[in-house]
């Protein structure tokens, strides 16, 4: 949900008596004329804001450059962090583009459109703004500031009329601001840059009053409370959870914070007052490069508060991140150690993130291996479009700073391949996850240190074309395929290997032949309990409980591999 575009539009429509649309950028299997034409721009409209994130300023800009040439009157202001972290290169390499806000925008919004009416050039903390057509020499030596942080009791109450549909936020849930910055001075994170490290947190009375009016509005009462992190404030947190509770409200809500800000006794508070989701950023496993990113999270305090708020029925997302430049193989292992224990819990715990490090416009870490990015046309995962057209790529080629998130650090011990290798193979393994809590019951953290050294020795190399293809049947079969080579090369010796197999094989029956096949149903392993060899038909009887199965797909049936007899094996 865009909510920094919806400020700005509540600002326009209620102090302004402007009428706005907002619309989301078009995808990438979304004919740009059709949209355009959809959008239905005539001589009434006075301005067109295009809100920027990373992954998708490729887009955006080619959007702004089509409206430009179709409208080049009609004024294109950007505004959102990614503008937000290289204005200035922005404003010189885009003619099409006539200003940018920088920073929160509540305090220049009515400038801007100040600006806009009377035809007047703009330049003031949080805003650049040259009327269509103007001069732009004396652009350069401008010195671009942010805008005046606000107050946390200051930041506008949105008009969700504004929302584009469904307005119910899908499985998310409805996005309720609850406050503003990151304390933390992590040097990867580009939130420090444009909230300045500033926390706020805004009154229990406002975000309860927010809360009701969107309910009542829209009947929704699944939200998603967004701030970077949420829970800097143990005492704000629970005086917030206190009033949800006492409200009565039966709301269920996610939000996002660090693993050395909750404990227990939050915990069981937030569960009270309805939180059901949580996100960890956890970003690595390695005690070493918690302190060079400037996290300083330590793994043993990570595990306990991951497993507190697991174990309290919220469903945790913890991502981490791979590629950063001085990681070294152990570090590597150690991130990867810790996404294979947390898959080994019972029951799995199955969202566990593992990122590729994309380059943040105005972070420290991108500001000290500026001179070193590099661009292999291969695109991060933080790049939401996945494909790029080619006068978009030439953008990226010929502004590194600007795109910086489309490049890679390299690595002086991990080459780029395998990186990507390791990235695309733990981005199938989701159907594998016995397979995975097997191979940590026996190895430990064995585990990642093996895998490491096989992907880097065995030259695994870049993905074929099909290997990197997302529909989960082909990646989870190529996966499987390499699974079976990771099995040979650990040696573990027949028995165990075998029976190692018998598991990944019914977990690739059950995670890709069930999806080739729309006549068969869909089971988990969990759906076999209890059961020794019988007909699939008869699955549906199946009871709860902790047991393997191997799959024998030709007969249809599935054979039950006791615990006890595969730690024997094993």
């Amino acid at each position: 949900m865009p909510l920094g575009v919806m400020v700005v539009g509540t600002i326009l429509k209620e102090d302004h008596g402007l009428t706005v649309d907002i619309h989301y950028l078009p995808s990438d299997n979304t004919d740009l004329e059709e949209f355009l034409a959809g959008l239905h721009i005539g001589p009434d409209v006075g301005l067109v804001g295009l809100g920027t994130i990373c992954g998708t300023l490729p887009r955006t800009l080619t959007l702004a450059k089509r409206i430009k040439e179709l409208h080049p009157r009609l004024p294109v202001v950007l505004g959102g962090p990614q503008a937000s972290s290289v204005p200035g290169e922005l404003m010189a390499a885009y003619e099409f583009i006539d200003g940018i806000v920088i920073g929160e925008a509540e305090s220049v919004v009515t400038f801007l459109w100040e600006a806009i009416t009377t035809g007047q050039r703009s330049v003031r903390p949080g805003l650049i703004y040259i009327p269509p057509g103007a001069s732009r020499l004396t652009l350069l030596p401008l010195q671009l500031q942010p805008a005046q942080l606000i107050d946390a009791d200051d930041i506008r109450p949105i008009d969700y009329t504004l929302t584009p549909p469904p307005i119910d936020g899908g499985a998310r849930g409805v996005s309720v601001e609850i406050g503003r910055g990151c304390p933390y001075k992590c040097t990867f994170c580009s939130t420090k840059v444009f909230f300045q490290r500033r926390f706020r947190f805004r009154s229990a009375d406002m975000i309860i009053a927010e809360l009701q009016k969107v309910r009542e509005q829209h009947a929704s009462s699944h939200f998603e409370f967004v701030h970077d992190m949420f829970t800097t404030n143990r005492r704000l947190v629970a005086d917030l959870c206190k009033r949800l509770i006492s409200e009565d409200l039966h709301l269920d809500w996610a939000c996002s914070a660090r693993t050395d800000r909750i404990d227990d006794s939050l915990l069981d508070l937030m569960y009270e007052a309805g939180c059901r989701r949580i996100f960890f950023g956890v970003e690595s496993g390695s005690e070493n490069m918690q302190q060079a990113i400037k996290k300083g999270l330590k793994v043993a305090d990570i595990k306990i508060a991951v497993r507190s708020a697991w174990e309290r029925q919220i469903g945790v997302t913890a991502s981490l991140i791979i590629g950063f430049p001085a990681e070294t193989p152990d570090d590597l292992a150690d991130t990867l150690n810790l996404y294979f224990e947390f898959r080994s819990w019972r029951p799995a715990m199955r969202n566990v993130q593992v990122h590729s490090l994309s380059p943040l416009a105005g972070t420290e870490l991108t500001a000290e291996y500026e001179d070193q990015l590099q661009f292999d046309g291969r695109l991060n995962d933080v790049a939401v479009m996945w494909t790029v057209t080619p006068w978009e790529e030439e953008q990226i080629r010929r502004y590194p700073r600007i795109f910086s998130s489309f490049y890679y650090f390299p690595n002086e011990y991990t080459s780029r391949a395998h990186y990507r290798y390791i990235y695309w193979f733990i981005l199938h393994l989701g159907p594998f996850g016995n397979t995975l809590r097997l191979l940590w019951d026996l190895l430990g953290p064995e585990l990642g240190t093996e895998f490491v050294r096989w992907v880097r020795h065995e030259e695994r190399g870049t993905p074929s074309a099909a290997t990197q293809a997302f529909d989960p049947a082909t990646g989870a079969s190529r996966v499987y395929a390499e699974l079976r080579q990771f099995l040979g090369h650990l040696g573990l010796g027949q028995e165990r290997t075998e029976v190692l197999l018998q598991v990944l094989e019914f977990e690739h029956w059950l995670g890709v032949s069930v999806l080739l096949d729309p006549q068969t149903p869909l089971l988990s392993w969990l759906d076999c309990t209890g059961l020794d060899t019988r007909p699939l038909a008869d699955l549906e009887a199946a009871r709860r409980g902790h047991w393997l199965y191997s799959a024998d797909t030709k007969k249809k049936t599935v054979r039950r591999i006791r615990v006890p007899q595969l730690a024997d094996a094993v």
